[in-house]
């Protein structure tokens, strides 16, 4: 049962006379009638019944997987994946097993470039996709492991920076 301060900071969402439900399931009731998310609503025990107050929504944590991105297919490609999120840019070494969140592996599959094909007297077709960064998905992993794989990795860079300099292609580094 919440606590009266608790209450007092919540806006309390009552039946039409503004009583409480007299059950919780009369509560759960008008929060569907009402059109209500079930993810920022949900139901309270009061002093005379029960009332419906806005909750913080529910957020299901972030998943990380453990990948390794395949070598270059072409010359043209990209030397290492470097794979951008609302800002939040994560570069990777090829053939490397790394571990990424989610919506980085949603990128990599969203990464593609359009494939046409031409016959002579007719218009060009696409006939595909072809995904720029493919991978291999070798486990899951933990936010964790995600989180010091990032340590590590600034810390190898900061040392090549200082050892080789900035201008150093990370291939070049032995």
């Amino acid at each position: 049962m919440e606590s009266q301060e608790a209450t007092k900071a919540q806006e309390l969402i009552l039946t039409s006379s503004e009583v409480p439900f007299k059950t919780q399931s009369a509560a759960m009731s008008a929060i569907a009638k009402k059109g209500l998310d079930r993810n920022v609503h949900d139901t309270i025990q009061v002093e005379d019944g029960w009332a419906i107050v806005e909750v913080a929504p529910k957020i299901k944590p972030e998943k990380y997987y453990r990948v390794r991105f395949h070598a270059k297919s072409h010359v043209n490609d990209p030397d290492d994946v470097m794979l951008s999120v609302n800002g939040e840019v994560l570069i990777m070494r090829r053939e490397k097993p790394v571990i990424i969140p989610a919506r980085f592996k949603e990128c990599a599959d969203h990464a593609v470039y359009p494939q046409f094909r031409q016959v002579p007297g007719k218009q060009r077709k696409m006939v595909a996709q072809v995904r720029i960064y493919n991978y291999d998905t070798l486990s899951d992993a933990t936010e964790e492991d995600f989180k010091n794989q990032i340590i590590e990795g600034n810390k190898i860079t900061k040392e090549n920076i200082i050892k080789y300099g900035p201008d150093v292609a990370p291939e070049d580094i032995e």
